[in-house]
């Protein structure tokens, strides 16, 4: 790089002296190789690169004005204060530029490197947000203002026993767990209660079950509403196991009941049994 760099300004330093010398307009082209070294190899090498730059330039025009050079007809003979001002500027301004261009540099990779690393931490956020949503086993669906589904996770497919792309896009009707009467309905009482809760029963071929859910607002970070969300759970275990018991509690109900009929029924029988049985001691024949 540092072999490019020299090389250029070589070529622009020739320029400059037989377009124009100490006037030539195409002593800013030192300013372009100078921002490159500067944005590549940060400030030592722009710095290195500009005094290259300045050694050439000045020597050069230097050496026009002392006669160490032979000038030509396009080149203006400068002398004195100029000659001074002449090298203050060119001085100035290549090492102004090094030096901005290296902060400049400087700052946009930092910043680039803040947002790789702000990128790197949202794909991180959005990988766990994704695998802790698609790990829960309740069933959940995110919808828009409308009630188009934007999103459902494994679980709720699962439930719903649907394809993600059969269902992510559609109406949230599709699901089977509303109506749009029933949508509605559970839409207004989530905005005034912020949550609401309810069962419905969903129909898979010969099987009913039974589906738990409850629908709330979804906002956004500045808390605007964006949609709704439907968290869902297959009740249809909990509902058989419930009837379970409640078959449970009427046998037990009725044993109790032939338990009691028993003991009624047989304290009678056992005291006529007994007196039978003295009765007939004391009688004769049949």
């Amino acid at each position: 790089a540092y072999i490019q760099f020299f090389g250029d300004l070589v070529l622009i330093t020739g320029l400059v002296y037989f377009l124009g010398g100490a006037t030539s307009p195409f002593s800013l082209l030192y300013l372009i190789v100078i921002a490159v070294a500067s944005t590549l190899l940060r400030r030592r090498a722009g710095v290195t690169v500009a005094s290259a730059a300045f050694l050439l330039y000045g020597g050069m025009i230097v050496g026009l004005s002392l006669g160490w050079l032979p000038a030509t007809p396009a080149q203006e003979a400068v002398s004195g204060w100029r000659l001074g001002y002449n090298l203050a500027v060119h001085g100035f301004g290549f090492y102004a530029v090094a030096l901005l261009t290296y902060y400049l540099a400087h700052n946009v990779t930092r910043a680039e490197r803040e947002l790789a690393e702000k990128r790197e931490h949202l794909a991180d956020l959005q990988v766990v947000h994704r695998d802790v949503i698609q790990s829960i086993n309740s069933g959940l669906l995110t919808t828009d203002l409308e009630g188009t589904v934007t999103s459902a996770n494994l679980a709720g497919l699962e439930i719903l026993g649907r394809e993600e792309e059969e269902l992510v896009g559609t109406s949230i009707h599709n699901a089977g767990l509303f109506t749009p009467a029933q949508w509605s309905e559970a839409t207004a009482a989530s905005e005034q209660t912020g949550r609401m809760r309810s069962e419905v029963e969903l129909a898979r071929g010969k099987d009913v079950r039974y589906i738990g859910f409850s629908v709330s607002r979804l906002a956004d970070a500045e808390r605007n509403h964006r949609g709704y969300i439907v968290i869902f759970q297959d009740l249809t275990r909990w509902r058989r196991m419930q009837e379970e018991l409640r078959i449970k509690d009427r046998m037990v109900a009725v044993g109790e009941l032939a338990a009691g009929l028993a003991h009624e029924i047989g304290n009678p029988l056992a005291a006529i049994s007994g007196s039978v049985q003295m009765l007939s001691r004391s009688v004769n024949g049949d």
